[in-house]
């Protein structure tokens, strides 16, 4: 047996309707726990002649269970109600008074599982046990049946196995906390994650890398027809006095062809030579 993982004294109070799995999971909760249940089946089962006024009648039925009820609630101790009676919303705020009373809180435990599978489970029971099936009686406690409205409960289905029950149940104890059997096996399947790599830093740009990148020239070309004088951007420039810029010199006036040349090709130009005809007698 474990401790039940809350500060204050619980009262469990099992809600479903006949065929729900409610004793199932009660009497596995309470084995694992050590708690007491409050049940009336051993009294019907002691009187068989009040077992019909036990079953059948809520008023009788409840005053059995909250007999018991109440001494348990004097001991300071976590409890489990596992009685037809908790299934009535007006049953179910007597026991909560009760539990008010004596500094409890309450936990409706609420068992659930399709209308059809919870029959074929009280007729499969009350075979084993020798006994007739009792339709009429199963049919009154489905139409009679209160769903938890305002109150604190917790939903489990009858046809999970009970780990899966236990740990909704300690969950809804234990909000801020995993259930123990979930907490051990996310565990047990986690591998430990290496540690994420740190980014290396960036590095510095150095004093001589800025001036060589910032010192980079940047030549102007001219346009045609303008000077053709230009500047070099340099960042050693700032400390020196500013040179005086010059004046463009005036264009020199064309050549003039020399004598003998042609002026568009350049070239001697043959000319006649002159010459003088003698007579000789």
């Amino acid at each position: 047996m474990k401790p039940l993982p809350v500060s204050t004294p619980t009262m469990f109070i099992m809600v479903g309707i006949p065929g729900a799995g409610k004793s199932h999971f009660a009497g596995q909760f309470a084995r694992q726990y050590g708690l007491p249940v409050v049940t009336v089946e051993p009294i019907a089962e002691a009187l068989p002649d009040a077992a019909p006024l036990i079953y059948h009648d809520v008023p009788t039925h409840a005053k059995i269970a909250n007999h018991f009820a109440a001494q348990l609630a004097k001991t300071g101790k976590s409890f489990i109600i596992d009685t037809a009676h908790g299934n009535s919303k007006i049953e179910r705020m007597q026991l909560q008074r009760l539990a008010n009373h004596h500094r409890y809180q309450t936990l409706l435990v609420w068992v659930q599982v399709d209308e059809p599978s919870a029959r074929q489970r009280v007729k499969r029971a009350r075979q084993e046990q020798g006994k007739p099936t009792d339709e009429h009686r199963f049919i009154d406690a489905v139409k009679t049946f209160n769903a938890p409205t305002g109150e604190r409960y917790v939903v489990v289905s009858g046809k999970h196995t009970f780990p899966a029950q236990h740990n909704a149940v300690v969950r809804k104890l234990m909000p801020n906390r995993p259930a123990p059997v979930a907490a051990a096996v996310a565990k047990s399947a986690t591998v430990a994650a290496p540690p994420p790599a740190k980014a290396a830093p960036a590095a510095e740009p150095s004093k001589f890398s800025a001036a060589k990148k910032s010192a980079t020239p940047i030549i102007a070309v001219p346009a045609p027809g303008l000077a053709t004088s230009f500047k070099i951007n340099d960042p050693h420039d700032s400390a020196k006095p500013a040179a005086p810029a010059t004046k463009p010199s005036a264009p020199k006036p064309a050549a003039e062809p020399q004598p003998g040349l042609s002026r568009r090709m350049h070239r001697p130009v043959s000319r006649p030579v002159p010459t003088r005809r003698i007579n000789i007698g």
